[in-house]
């Protein structure tokens, strides 16, 4: 049997997010159809036994392969709603059959009537408010456009980039930020991001151990991130390695994983 584990991971609280103590959140990613054959059962009874406040879904639940049925996908998408509020912002994949209909299809248009039959809010360079208490989180869900997704080539994000799609961060909020692509986090902080929400990597494939992972999905060997909480300045990312992956089906020294973070 394929290994899950739960990645635990504890936010420090400041003024604005006082009320939120205590509070659990999941972070799953990067399911990818379950092409990797992971038990079903196990995510569920994982993030059942966490008791989220919400479940938010950081991109590519889905694999973009022309023809392919993404029940899988829809079948998590149907549990998870059933646990707790689900917020999605897409991933690479997602954005793929989005833009290239004469490819995909329906696909697309598919997975989005899947999110709204569930009642899963679909976050596109849109926010919304999380609110315990006093106390406000904003959750952005960020879509980059295809270039930075580029195997081979470095496309460099521009500073203003960030906010021509999302707008300023408001610092009067606790800005988390659903970004799939990790390799941009230094733009992420530069934008305001309190914490941002990656996958993408897939934990780099291979992983040594006590040491990171091998390759990113652009090619790039030993990449700055690959999983874990990185900081950068005041602003901190959770980077996971995926409860899947896809094409190459390997994951070496490289368990599947869903995350937890709370607020200590």
């Amino acid at each position: 049997m394929k290994k899950l584990i739960t990645a635990n991971y504890e936010i420090e609280s400041d003024s604005r997010i006082s009320d939120f103590k205590g509070t659990k959140f999941v972070m799953i990613s990067d399911f990818h159809n379950n092409d990797y054959k992971l038990n079903l059962n196990l995510i569920i009874e994982k993030v059942k036994e966490i008791a989220p406040f919400c479940i938010i879904i950081a991109g590519d639940i889905i694999t973009a392969i022309p023809g392919t049925n993404n029940k899988r996908a829809y079948a998590l998408l149907e549990q998870l709603a059933k646990i707790a509020p689900v917020y999605m912002a897409n991933g690479n994949h997602e954005y793929r059959t989005k833009i290239y209909k004469d490819t995909y299809g329906s696909m697309y248009d598919e997975l989005v009537n899947e999110l709204a039959k569930n009642n899963i809010v679909h976050l596109i360079n849109d926010s919304v408010e999380l609110k315990k208490g006093d106390s406000v989180i904003k959750l952005t869900g960020l879509e980059i456009e295809r270039e930075y997704y580029k195997r081979l080539k470095r496309q460099k994000m521009k500073d203003d980039y960030i906010e021509g799609l999302v707008g300023k961060a408001d610092k009067s909020k606790y800005e988390i930020l659903i970004a799939h692509n990790p390799k941009y986090f230094k733009q992420y902080a530069a934008w305001g991001a309190d914490l941002v929400l990656s996958g993408h990597y897939h934990g780099g494939i291979v992983r040594i151990p006590k040491s990171r992972g091998v390759m990113a999905p652009d090619f790039t060997i030993f990449p700055k991130y690959t999983c874990g909480l990185y900081k950068e300045g005041e602003s901190k990312m959770i980077l996971s390695s995926g409860v899947g992956t896809h094409s190459l089906k390997l994951r070496i020294f490289n368990p599947c994983e869903i995350v937890c973070f709370s607020v200590k």
